[in-house]
């Protein structure tokens, strides 16, 4: 009788063992997940620097850069990877099971400036940041958790174009985890 009490008491703890473990992974499953893309266009190294960052520890970055054959973004000082300009417009199609995903900050500042004159640096500021409140006011109304800002620094007798970009996309497992099957049922189905 003894035994048969005791072996009901270690059934009682596994099940909750496995009650805690279910609610752990699903946990980890609906976790968000930040990362944090950031990007500099400058017109003075015509290039284009980036990092990827976790939770804001960077992961990776490097920079890409325009040649005749196409894109080569350098991830590494020894690794490098071309993308030819026909092959651009099949990544965009590749990419669409990523619209799920959402970004909830974006910010940008732009350098800009002329040698001979501040009136064009200005009226370009102008222009930008114009159509920057129209497309930030329609995705307000779309998104109103997303946090947007903008920034414009004009210099006198300097010519310079700096783009500085930091979006925040936040996914979770789950999120990838359907995106993976997005790509695969396509590839399937499609053979795409």
């Amino acid at each position: 009788m003894r035994c048969f009490l005791y072996i009901k008491i270690v059934n009682a703890n596994i099940k909750y063992i496995v009650l805690y473990a279910v609610v752990i992974i699903f946990s980890l499953l609906i976790f968000p997940i930040f990362i944090t893309v950031k990007a500099n266009l400058s017109k003075e190294k015509n290039k284009l620097f980036f990092a990827f960052n976790l939770f804001g520890l960077r992961l990776f970055r490097g920079y890409a850069e325009l040649i005749t054959e196409g894109i080569i973004i350098h991830l590494t000082k020894t690794k490098a990877v071309i993308i030819p300009f026909d092959k651009i417009f099949e990544v965009r199609k590749s990419v669409e099971p990523l619209k799920d995903y959402h970004f909830i900050k974006l910010t940008t500042k732009v350098d800009l400036g002329n040698e001979t004159s501040v009136i064009e640096p200005l009226f370009f500021s102008l222009l930008i940041d114009y159509f920057y409140n129209i497309i930030g006011w329609l995705v307000k109304n779309k998104k109103p958790y997303v946090k947007l800002s903008n920034n414009f620094n004009v210099y006198e007798g300097e010519d310079k174009l700096e783009i500085y970009l930091s979006i925040t996309i936040v996914l979770n497992i789950l999120m990838v985890l359907l995106s993976l099957i997005k790509i695969l049922v396509g590839k399937l189905v499609y053979g795409k």
